[in-house]
């Protein structure tokens, strides 16, 4: 076959026609200073100097002016000297003392091809963000996955939006955040369906809801809406009709938005298409949480609309609602796909998705977009609800207090971070919105790194020549794959590229004088002036190797491949709605913190709740039954005892005076089963301090002995001083009790402070106490140094000798008839243990948190 075009073997490589025309002294420098050099040149003199000794010192010498040579060349470092290594870099010189700064490189772009040499670029190079083209094949979404990788190092967070919607995106970026631990922070807005019917109910989850409703104001939602319309420029007369539904939706949304920020409704597209009708929007002129501005401005719009009479209120003519509806039906659509198809998303009250969240606690989104299963309108619409959600959330941080000091005017921005926050639009000439190139110029100042990536500018040209202009002038690094249109993505990118002088050799000579012939170099140089970049590189360029053009520099070279293992599990993160609830549910638990503070004075007060009202302990022995004190009892757990006694006792109910005769149990604390109640004690009568302490341990050792259910240790009739205050018992009065309510209640109070004082006396050194000192065996009880310990410990608070000698007397006595004392146990390390010793933690813990209670201090 004739070819008539050039073949590859007639070719002439541009290689072979540059010459290198600088003097002989730089070439000279610049060959001696290449690393290689420097090592054939170290290993000679090495040689020479262990071959022939007597040299040593010159080839020292020669060594050291040789060193001279690669220390004075700068090094060729492409973008940053990395942060880690602490170096200067050559590249980034001091405006003010004209010194190379230090290395502030933290994002990891790959390797320059002819030394692979690593591309770092600095927190300000990348927040002046980035434009990546790149045809099918070209490694781009490789390459974006791997720049993934940067945030999770930097523990930051990371916007994904994938126009064409390939689950394999979402694999690879999950895998990533389980590596790092990340995936708690890990969402998904998926808008495929797979042609499934969404409002049907499922057993897995399809995507994580979000809510573009929530917050913002009324204009910004206004604004929403009307980028989702239709263009309307169809020469019929469409702009009219979408100018009065623009003015239409503009008079509803400020209502809503004020029923919305007064509690009252949670709004969603739900409740927008909701409250559309004339009919809802009668209601919103009668609502009382709506503005007077905004229901004047509701009536203007319905007197603007033809046929509507204010005094016919329902009843308006068949012209009015014609007309009514005509601007109605222009969110018909767009209502029906973001509440219908897409309701599993848009159609909550409780979004899981706050774009707010996500930026300022750097969270990790993804969002898939469908491209084969939507019409490019309507992949344009859901495109665009993402990118005004994060534009409005910029806007918010850009700050509106002009006031103040500096931490509050410019450093309480929540952007303000050591490291960017990336954000990554992939085939975005899909949904390219208006107004996205004010992203580009209002990012960096807010600490965002955009990066925009497609295929060719054809598909950014369909939607918005001039926005795809704005975003390349404000995108200062153009990463460049492989490419194939030789049209208008070309010629940008031919002309970014610029162009360079080179010296080439002007023409070859035929070499007469030669035996065999040939041709030899001709004896002439041109200077030219041509393209830095070439069709044919990008055309050939493989996965992985781009165009890197940054500063007028252009790196060829491979961009990081990070390549993460995939996880075997995929999950979603499942969460529970929370209602906010109401202002009254609000002020019902707020705190008065003063009136707390003034209790602390009056023990009276400050202790009256905690207890039941009544002077016996009659719910103590509800909590001894219980079958975790037993338990612990049994075991000599005397920690776990305490707590559970402890929680028993602020947890029982306060019983109301008269409630309960002679005592009793309301069945709170640990133990909630019905107690039988006790018979009336008889009222004691006036007695000597002899005969008090009589009574003391007559009434404790009855108990020992009849062991009759009801019958109850009565507390009032034992005189003690309180650990808070002196307290002296009211003067005895015929038929009534010896202390008064408010005096028991507070001996009451006192003596449970003091139990485990008496607990730990008890158990301390038990082994000791109940061991045979002649045999090493279980031994009996050693009465005398019990008796002895336990009236020291009644004295200690407050008790008599006469009455704390009874009541040592009656506690032996309990102790000798109804407990054995064998060699104590270890304490069980059991599972089951474990479990009830964290529960009882945690609800001391709540306890100690609940402050706020109130029938709690």
């Amino acid at each position: 076959m004739s070819i008539q075009g050039v073949d590859k073997r007639n070719e002439i490589s541009r290689e072979r026609l540059i010459r290198d025309t600088r003097p002989f002294f730089l070439r000279l420098l610049a060959g001696l200073g290449a690393p290689f050099a420097v090592a054939v040149a170290g290993l000679v003199l090495c040689v020479i100097a262990v071959f022939v000794p007597a040299l040593a010192d010159v080839c020292l010498l020669v060594g050291l002016l040789y060193a001279l040579i690669p220390r004075r060349g700068v090094e060729d470092v492409p973008f940053r000297v990395p942060k880690y290594s602490g170096g200067v870099d050559p590249n980034e010189i001091d405006s003010k003392t004209g010194k190379p700064k230090r290395g502030r490189g933290i994002a990891f772009m790959g390797n320059r091809g002819q030394d692979d040499a690593e591309c770092w670029g600095a927190d300000t190079d990348v927040k002046r963000h980035w434009f990546f083209l790149g045809s099918t094949g070209a490694g781009k979404t490789e390459g974006l996955v791997s720049m993934c990788i940067n945030a999770f190092i930097w523990v930051s967070g990371l916007l994904y939006t994938d126009g064409k919607g390939d689950v394999s995106l979402y694999g690879k970026l999950f895998s990533s955040a389980r590596i790092f631990g990340r995936e708690d922070d890990f969402l998904l807005l998926n808008f495929m369906t797979g042609n499934a019917d969404t409002q049907r109910k499922r057993s897995d989850k399809l995507s994580n809801n979000y809510n573009p409703f929530v917050d913002g104001n009324a204009a910004s939602k206004t604004q929403l809406l009307v980028n989702l319309m239709d263009s309307g420029g169809d020469g019929k007369g469409g702009d009219v009709w979408k100018g009065r539904a623009i003015s239409f939706i503009a008079t509803v949304m400020p209502a809503l938005i004020d029923k919305r920020d007064a509690g009252s409704l949670l709004l969603h597209v739900g409740r927008i298409r909701e409250y559309l009708p004339f009919l809802k929007l009668l209601e919103l002129l009668r609502d009382p949480d709506v503005l007077q501005d905004n229901k004047t401005r509701i009536n203007a719009f319905l007197l603007d609309v033809p046929g509507y009479r204010a005094d016919k209120g329902e009843q308006q003519a068949n012209t009015f609602f014609e007309q009514y509806g005509y601007q109605q039906m222009q969110f018909t659509r767009i209502l029906s796909s973001l509440a219908d198809t897409y309701g599993h998303i848009f159609k909550t009250e409780q979004a899981e998705i706050d774009m707010r969240d996500v930026v300022v606690n750097r969270r990790i989104l993804v969002t898939l977009l469908p491209a084969l299963e939507s019409s490019r309108p309507e992949l344009g619409n859901l495109g665009k609800i993402v990118v005004a959600g994060v534009k409005g959330m910029m806007g918010s941080n850009l700050g509106n207090i002009v006031e103040g000091s500096k931490r509050s005017v410019l450093d309480a921005r929540a952007t303000n971070a050591p490291t960017p926050f990336l954000t990554i639009f992939d085939e975005h000439g899909y949904y390219l919105t208006e107004d996205t190139a004010l992203m580009w110029a209002q990012a960096r100042s807010l600490g965002f790194w955009l990066i925009s990536a497609g295929q060719d500018l054809q598909a950014y040209f369909r939607t918005s020549k001039e926005e795809t202009k704005a975003i390349l002038g404000s995108s200062n690094t153009k990463v460049i794959g492989k490419v194939e249109d030789p049209t208008e993505t070309w010629e940008m990118i031919q002309a970014m590229g610029g162009e360079a002088l080179i010296s080439t050799l002007s023409d070859y000579d035929l070499d007469v004088d030669g035996v065999a012939g040939g041709y030899m170099e001709g004896t002439s140089v041109k200077v030219e002036r041509v393209k830095r970049i070439d069709l044919q590189d990008l055309q050939r360029q493989v996965e992985g190797e781009v165009h890197m053009l940054f500063g007028g520099d252009i790196i060829r070279g491979r961009i990081f491949y990070a390549d993460p293992p995939s996880t075997s599990e995929f999950r979603l993160n499942h969460f529970i709605k929370v209602l906010p609830p109401s202002t009254e549910g609000i002020l019902s638990l707020k705190i008065d913190a003063r009136r707390y503070i003034d209790q602390l004075h009056e023990p009276e007060i400050a202790f009256a709740n905690q207890r039941p009202d009544d002077p016996y302990f009659s719910y103590a022995a509800d909590l001894l039954r219980a079958p975790g004190v037993q338990k612990y009892k049994g075991n000599r757990q005397g920690a776990e005892l305490g707590v559970c006694l402890l929680t028993g006792f602020q947890t029982t109910p306060v019983i109301n005076r008269g409630a309960v005769s002679g005592g009793g149990s309301a069945g709170g604390g640990l133990n909630a089963q019905p107690q039988p109640q006790p018979q009336p004690q008889p009222q004691p009568q006036p007695q000597s301090e002899e005969e008090n302490s009589a009574v003391v341990s007559a009434s404790l050792t009855q108990r020992v002995d009849d062991g009759a259910a009801g019958e109850y240790f009565d507390a009032a009739n034992l005189e003690t001083t309180s650990v808070f205050a002196a307290v002296k018992p009211s003067p005895a009065v015929p038929g009534q009790p010896v202390f008064s309510a408010e005096e028991s209640a507070l001996y009451a109070a006192t003596a449970v402070a003091a139990s485990s004082l008496v607990d730990v006396a008890v158990a301390k050194d038990i082994s000791s106490l109940f061991m045979d000192s002649q045999n090493g065996e279980p031994g009996p009880l050693d009465i005398e140094y019990t008796h002895a310990g336990l009236t020291a410990l009644g004295q200690a608070l407050g008790g008599t000798s006469a009455a704390a000698s009874a009541a040592a007397d009656a506690m032996i006595i309990t102790a000798a008839e109804a407990t054995s004392y064998p060699a104590p146990p270890t304490p069980p390390s059991s599972d089951v243990a474990s479990t009830r010793m964290q529960s009882a933690m945690d609800e001391l813990e709540a306890l100690l948190g609940s402050s706020g209670a109130p029938n709690e201090l």
